[in-house]
């Protein structure tokens, strides 16, 4: 394939940094152009049915070239009609420490805490809780960008009250639990990523279908027409396709730590395209909230990169690596 093999000849440069940076541009983009489809009345379970259906479709086709000798996407969607792209991105950074406490907790993984690398993870855990927390339950006063005061009150009324901003948070929350649950041990015992992902839309488009049905039942919320959410369907379909690859690729290069540190940039990307493009508001809530998620995930990232480090020069066996009988 020729996607691999150009990245396979950009693995010792600035490839893989490159790539990531690319990758989470176009997971902060899809954010993004869901948001302002959503803002247009698109109906979010209907879109998320089509977007799994392109999805699937295409990696089904990724899968059968690459994996070939190996063989809670609503909660966040629906969570855009309350909450800005920017904030669901800063609530992604939390994955990584969902992950670890639902490791600590069926015992996959230990807390260790008279080593400084096991109290760094505990401190960087507790940290990117908190700044979880305080975007959950702070929304704080406009910062003044210089936006358009018509523009950013239509954007930003969904954010206006306050519950439908605690309804839009804990969406994320929810969301983003129920993915760390099942994302670590599923991708141990299935390898070939590529395959499990085309597996996972498929099913995934099985199920928004029923849940479609139920919700939106008249037959003009189905049909598509040349707009965004035509747009976000094909986009977060093929693209995101296309990213999983390459940090799938990027994770057996340089491995999981230095893919799990670009997430911010989802972030970052988020606030900008928003901003430039959406003309939607940033709140202090939102800034120190998301500063805080941010510090908590680089020291748990730091502690952990430490904790490798460590077993590979004393030889200690680490519970992550594969054995080979």
């Amino acid at each position: 394939m020729v996607l691999i093999r150009c990245l396979e000849r950009s693995g010792k440069g600035v490839g893989p940094l490159l790539s990531m940076l690319v990758v989470e541009f176009i997971s902060a983009s899809s954010n993004v152009i869901a948001r302002a489809s959503l803002i247009q009345g698109t109906t979010s379970v209907v879109l998320n049915f089509y977007t799994f259906v392109s999805g699937s479709i295409f990696m089904a086709f990724l899968a059968l070239i690459i994996d070939r000798m190996t063989m809670p996407q609503n909660m966040i969607v629906a969570g855009l009609h309350f909450v800005s792209a920017t904030i669901e991105s800063a609530m992604y950074n939390t994955l990584p420490i969902v992950t670890y406490i639902w490791a600590v907790v069926l015992k996959q993984e230990k807390l260790d805490l008279n080593t400084w690398w096991g109290r760094g993870k505990l401190l960087g855990t507790l940290t990117n809780v908190s700044g979880a927390i305080v975007l959950m339950f702070w929304n704080g006063s406009v910062v003044n960008l210089n936006l358009s005061s018509a523009t950013a009150t239509t954007l930003g009324a969904a954010n206006s009250d306050l519950g439908y901003w605690f309804l839009g948070v804990a969406m994320m929350v929810v969301a983003i639990f129920c993915t760390s649950s099942w994302i670590g041990p599923l991708s141990r015992s299935y390898p070939a990523e590529t395959s499990l992902n085309a597996l996972m839309m498929f099913f995934s488009m099985v199920q928004q279908f029923v849940i479609a049905v139920i919700l939106n039942y008249q037959p003009q919320q189905w049909r598509l027409g040349w707009n965004l959410e035509l747009l976000y369907i094909l986009y977060t379909g093929i693209l995101l396709g296309l990213a999983n690859v390459v940090m799938t690729w990027c994770s057996e290069t340089k491995g999981p730590i230095f893919v799990a540190s670009f997430i911010p940039f989802i972030m970052v990307f988020s606030a900008i395209l928003e901003m430039a493009f959406l003309q939607s508001p940033l709140h202090v809530g939102s800034v120190v909230g998301s500063i805080v998620i941010l510090v908590g995930l680089y020291i748990y990232l730091w502690s952990k990169y430490k904790e490798e480090q460590n077993q590979i020069l004393y030889g200690y066996e680490s519970i992550e690596a594969p054995t080979l009988s």
